[in-house]
């Protein structure tokens, strides 16, 4: 059987769209010197329950039998043993206080294609924040949209959606009450958010001047993170609470999971379902870029020159392979993502990018956001005369 040409994104039919976000806020003021005792205080009194084991942050996930399928034995045996010391720290030796939140059941975002809006509904099946000592907070997020007859999706809209929700804020604004990139309004638990003082495009201007230029996050952003105090929003209060800000630009790194599989059922030639994805939209895929009808997202030469960093393709569809299955890794340093079709896709693959290769990205985000945040407090610490000299102040000051 021959693989099919390349079609249009807005004709390729998406079975189940996953995105984790990891996304690492760095600790920018804080008022105390036991600042992390104090905060997981104030997170164990809302509705952020404390990690005991956190082994078992991940639910094990039923076969098609109901059978418990236990996914924690592949992060046991795949780490090496200080991995595993650092990721899975209990008692009172861990560097870390962890906190899942089991009451955010479902996101609905509205996204506008130019012409129509268009609501999405997403499970939430898994919501955790870490706390580290040094000044490290890392909210993790994971959105999960299951397709159907009613609800269809196609990679188009899969694509704009991958750029769409990982937007801590606006990158622009087309007016007021119109930002671009991004989902127009934000449901938590079927509850609006809105925008809020955002509303308005020049009470953000005049947010960013007040708060040294820093763009006030969404209030959805916001919701899910608080008691967090951000810096650019209202909660973010100095002289009570260590006050957190975003490291990064707007957007939030992302994992993304996406199966093409069609057929309830079929086991046949479905890798060849991944041919049917042109070059570009592959690219659009890597780049977390949004649906584009150009046949390519950007210059051609110019992406041909990051092919071989942006794509792993050893399990790639082939026909000199298995057609039953197939996946395609795709990378960037702001967004993971695996694309794939086929039985073990659905069950495996999609499991081992939940857990696993999710605490391997949570590692690199985590030391990308230190090192970024041990930057700026050096350059801080050096602009200030007071310091010179005083090799403990600048210690301090630092760390």
């Amino acid at each position: 059987m021959a693989h099919p040409a390349p079609a249009k994104a807005t004709d390729i039919p998406v079975k189940d769209f996953r995105q984790i976000h990891i996304w690492p806020l760095v600790l920018d003021r804080v008022p105390g010197e036991n600042w992390i005792d104090a905060l997981s205080e104030k997170v164990r009194a809302t509705n952020w329950k404390e990690v005991s084991d956190p082994w078992h942050i991940m639910p094990d996930k039923p076969d098609k039998d109901g059978k418990s399928i236990p996914g924690i034995y592949e992060e046991a045996v795949y780490f090496h043993d200080f991995v595993r010391d650092f990721l899975y720290q209990q008692g009172d030796d861990a560097q870390q206080k962890v906190f899942q939140h089991k009451d955010l059941k479902t996101l609905t975002a509205t996204i506008s294609d130019g012409t129509s809006d268009k609501e999405y509904r997403f499970d939430i099946d898994h919501c955790t924040l870490h706390l580290f000592p040094f000044g490290v907070a890392i909210l993790t997020l994971e959105l999960r949209y299951s397709a159907s007859e009613t609800n269809p999706l196609t990679l188009a809209q899969a694509q704009t959606l991958i750029d769409y929700l990982r937007r801590a804020y606006a990158p622009f604004w087309f007016g007021p009450g119109a930002p671009g990139l991004s989902p127009k309004n934000v449901l938590i638990n079927d509850v609006p958010c809105g925008l809020g003082d955002l509303q308005d495009r020049t009470t953000s201007s005049n947010a960013m001047r007040e708060r040294d230029l820093r763009e006030p996050l969404f209030p959805w952003w916001e919701k899910i993170l608080a008691p967090l105090a951000i810096d650019g929003t209202q909660a973010a209060d100095a002289t009570k609470d260590p006050v957190f800000r975003q490291v990064l630009d707007e957007r939030i790194p992302v994992m993304t999971t996406l199966s093409l599989t069609r057929g309830e059922g079929s086991a046949d030639f479905q890798s060849a379902n991944l041919q049917r994805v042109s070059d570009g939209d592959w690219f659009r895929l890597a780049a977390a870029d949004a649906a584009g009808n150009d046949s390519y997202p950007y210059n051609p030469d110019f992406l041909e020159k990051y092919r071989d960093s942006f794509f792993y393709d050893r399990f790639h569809a082939s026909p000199h392979t298995d057609q039953a299955s197939a996946t395609r890794f795709l990378f960037a340093g702001y967004h993971f993502a695996a694309v794939g079709a086929g039985a073990f896709f659905d069950d495996l693959v999609t499991e081992h990018m939940r857990r696993h290769y999710r605490q391997m990205v949570f590692i690199v985000q985590l030391e990308h956001a230190t090192l970024l945040m041990l930057s700026s407090r050096l350059s801080h610490a050096a602009k200030h005369k007071s310091l010179a000299g005083n090799a403990k102040a600048f210690r301090k000051e630092v760390i």
